[in-house]
Parts: C-alpha cells; structure tokens; sequence
C-alpha cells in the first residue's frame, strides 16, 4: 500500500495532523518503522508518536543529532543512521544495521520537502525493493512534487 501524506502548519514544519497521518498509516500491524528524510528534525516529529505507540523506529538522515533525544529516552526502540553521502554503499549499510536490530521493517516513511519527484521515485524505489511487503508513506509537507506512480 502506497499513500501520500500533505501538510505543513503554520511555522513551516510538518503539522501535527501529517505527523497523525503517518501514525495511522501504519495503524495495521506497522510494528518496525523507517523513517527518511534529508531533515532530521521532520524525522524526528514522525518518530515520536510512533515511538509512544509501541513502534520501533529506524532514523536515516544525513544528520541524526536530532534524534539523541529519542535515543535516550527510547533506548533499544531507535535506531539512528547518519547518511551523509547518499550513495548505494553507505545507504546498504544502514539498511544492514535496521536489518540487524529489527528484522524486516513494515512500514517506510519517506519524507520529501523537495519539489523533485525523481529523487522521491527512486528512494520508493530503492527502499521497496529491499522491504518488498512493506507499507510505503510519502509524507510531503509542500503538497509538490509526488510522483505520480506512487500516488
């Protein structure tokens, strides 16, 4: 299943009825979360209501400072991956550490703030093929630039 989450509130981060969005997106047995995005904090809003529902989080961003806080006080149920160079290598390994720490994952959150469609196809792509039975979240906060083959 593939559906794609818009909103933005006031501030210009991602309003707290996406973040509920996501949360009921994967209200049907998502246990293990991904959650990607090129801005730690959008990530880190995501992972929060996941993490008090029970969920266990992985975090894939080029920064995952954001996410100490979670890591603390979510201990084992969090996972933080820095990906600073998004080539194969380094985005293979982070899979291999979720892999490693939650098995499959059942549901992949990607959040986009770009208005470049082909860069959102290919991550649905990429991380569709290695969790083939997997829920798929685009959360887009700008309301642009979904790719029409994931809508």
């Amino acid at each position: 299943m593939v559906r794609t989450i818009r909103g933005r509130d006031a501030a210009g981060s991602i309003g707290e009825e996406v973040v509920e969005g996501v949360v009921e997106a994967g209200r049907n047995g998502g246990q293990v979360w991904c959650v990607v995005s090129a801005r730690g904090e959008a990530a880190r809003d995501v992972a929060g209501p996941l993490l008090r529902n029970g969920r266990q989080v992985a975090l894939l961003a080029p920064d995952v400072s954001p996410f100490a806080m979670l890591v603390n006080e979510w201990g084992d149920a969090v996972l933080s991956a820095e990906i600073r160079e998004p080539g194969i290598l380094s985005l293979t390994d982070a899979l291999w550490q979720i892999e490693e720490n939650f098995g499959a994952v059942d549901v992949i959150a990607l959040i986009d703030d770009s208005a470049e469609p082909e860069r959102v196809q290919w991550a649905a792509d990429f991380f569709a093929a290695r969790w083939p039975a997997a829920d798929l979240v685009i959360v887009n906060p700008m309301g642009v630039g979904v790719p029409e083959r994931t809508r």
